[in-house]
């Protein structure tokens, strides 16, 4: 697990080893045995199908009761623990189905606008709090918090300060409150009150490494420098990925005269957070003009430009994109991605139903070979097969399986590409389809299954395509990851073309007349007419 050795406790100097994980060391690492592992989630998605098959009868409906609600409430706690972790992305999609499904549970609802908050995707977080402030009679020190907190990111700092009192007032105790209450007070120049709220903070929780982050900006801002570093150092020692911190101890050992430690100081704030500009532009006037090193400050001169560029391309973009592009293209960063070794792993991907059998059946046509267990067999819904391999539902908990496909294609559906290892390197095949035809073809195949439609319908498509949006904006982050998408309609209605693109994002090793007689278009069922 995630932590930190108190080596503070001991009362000699120790050296730390550290590994990534236990699973990874030979012997036992804590874990039931394989054959006794089980995840409550994927019993209860597999039960609810073998009633619908027909192979067992349903529960009792208080058993169901109670399975559906541990259901939830594991998903809840995973969503947390990712949230712990920092992981926002991975929590999201998690919280957002809880709150679809559960609209009677205020703390879904509350954590999800906690998540938005923290991707900074306000519109988002404020729309869930409404809700929450609907539902509640009377209000809670928590939710103050949470408004005063959003209210400072929107940059009502008056608001914010009255939502942060009030929660004061309720609950004096409250982790995190005084942090918020020291931020909005250096945001209006408010010193005293900035250094009376984070000492608070500290004297309720003394480790906290954004409290003593929060008293070296401040004491950086009243000139008190000599304080500043020694909090800054504080953080940096509670939480050394803390950019900011390193930024507040490289500007206040710059005031020292300290130069040379200053430049590693802004130097650690880069290395953590690139983007980081105002740590940059400190860094390049501290080479230039009192280190003299002209060749360091020229080159974080140009990244500097570089990000300036690409920030206004991106801002220039997104006023000018229509709401929601149907096929993202693949960005101009791609062909900046580490080089493919040859036992790359090609993955085909995006939402069960659209499309991902085909394009399977069309990379085999064509000679590849491909890491499938035929254990699903082909049915009414996929005639040729679904060309699935078993041990992908486990890649959340598991990925030793993945040598396995190191040269070779694999399926595997969107929702599981977060937990790709990046020990290796990826092609991607991004399938894409309709949304209203994929869930259109889901109410299909389950109706032909069991006899039962979708539940709710609606709400399928929205959560299908905010998780499909989120996935594409983080395979362009990985360097790890090229990325191809293909429309499936237009495989259907022009094969040759869409085969041949495959095939040169695949190092033209394959046979596209091949791939194309795998193309059948009758196979497509389910076709929504666009007015």
């Amino acid at each position: 697990m995630d932590g930190k050795v108190l080596a503070q406790a001991f009362d000699r100097e120790i050296e730390l080893e550290l590994i990534p994980s236990w699973e990874t060391v030979e012997g036992d690492c804590g874990m039931h045995p394989e054959d006794l592992r089980e995840d409550p989630i994927a019993n209860q998605e597999a039960l609810e199908q073998l009633v619908q098959l027909g192979y067992i009868e349903k529960p009792d409906e208080n058993v169901q009761k109670a399975v559906e609600k541990n259901v939830s409430e594991s998903k809840f706690y995973l969503a947390r623990v990712h949230l712990n972790k920092n992981q926002y992305t991975v929590a999201l999609p998690i919280l957002e189905e809880l709150y679809e499904s559960h609209p009677d549970q205020i703390r879904y609802a509350f954590y999800l606008a906690q998540c938005y908050q923290s991707l900074n995707q306000l519109t988002d977080c404020r729309r869930v709090i409404d809700f929450i402030i609907a539902q509640q009679e009377h209000g809670f020190p928590q939710l103050d918090l949470m408004q005063g907190t959003l209210n400072l990111a929107e940059g009502n700092y008056d608001q914010a300060l009255e939502f942060l009192n009030k929660a004061e007032q309720a609950d004096p105790r409250m982790p995190t409150l005084h942090n918020q209450i020291g931020a909005v007070y250096l945001k209006i120049n408010r010193f005293e009150e900035a250094e009376r709220a984070f000492l608070k903070g500290l004297d309720i929780d003394p480790e906290n490494a954004h409290t003593h982050c929060g008293l070296a900006e401040t004491y950086f801002r009243t000139l008190q420098y000599e304080k500043a570093a020694d909090y800054a150092l504080n953080s940096v020692g509670l939480l050394y990925h803390n950019f900011s911190a390193h930024y507040w101890l490289g500007a206040a050992l710059e005031k020292m005269d300290y130069l040379e430690r200053a430049a590693e100081a802004f130097e650690v704030s880069l290395a953590i957070a690139p983007g980081f500009q105002e740590a940059r532009r400190k860094l390049i006037a501290l080479y230039e003009d009192r280190l003299c090193d002209s060749e360091k400050a020229q080159e974080h001169q140009r990244i500097f430009e570089e990000i300036g560029i690409r920030r206004h391309i991106q801002s220039v973009e997104k006023k000018t994109a229509p709401e929601r592009k149907d096929t993202l293209q693949n960005t101009p960063s791609e062909a900046k991605k580490k080089p493919l070794s040859e036992n790359v792993i090609t993955v085909v991907s995006g939402l069960p139903r659209s499309g991902t059998s085909l394009m399977m059946q069309m990379l085999e046509k064509g000679g590849m070979e491909i890491l499938t267990d035929g254990m699903r067999k082909a049915d009414e819904n996929n005639e040729r097969g679904y060309y699935e391999y078993e041990k992908v539902k486990t890649l959340m908990r598991d990925h030793s399986w993945l040598k396995e496909a190191e040269g070779k294609a694999i399926k595997i559906v969107s929702p599981l590409l977060h937990y790709l290892p990046k020990v290796y390197n990826y092609r991607i095949i991004f399938m894409e389809r309709d949304v209203d035809e994929i869930v259109l073809s889901q109410h299909k195949m389950l109706e032909k299954m069991s006899g039962k439609q979708s539940k709710n319908p609606d709400a399928l498509k929205k959560t299908f395509q905010r998780q499909s949006d989120r996935i594409k904006a983080w395979l362009h982050q990985q360097e790890n990851i090229h990325i191809l998408f293909v429309n499936y309609c237009d495989i259907v209605s022009n094969p040759n073309d869409e085969a041949q693109r495959v095939n040169n994002f695949l190092s033209g090793k394959l046979a596209v007349s091949n791939m194309v007689s795998a193309v059948d278009p009758s196979l497509r069922h389910q076709i929504i007419e666009k007015n």
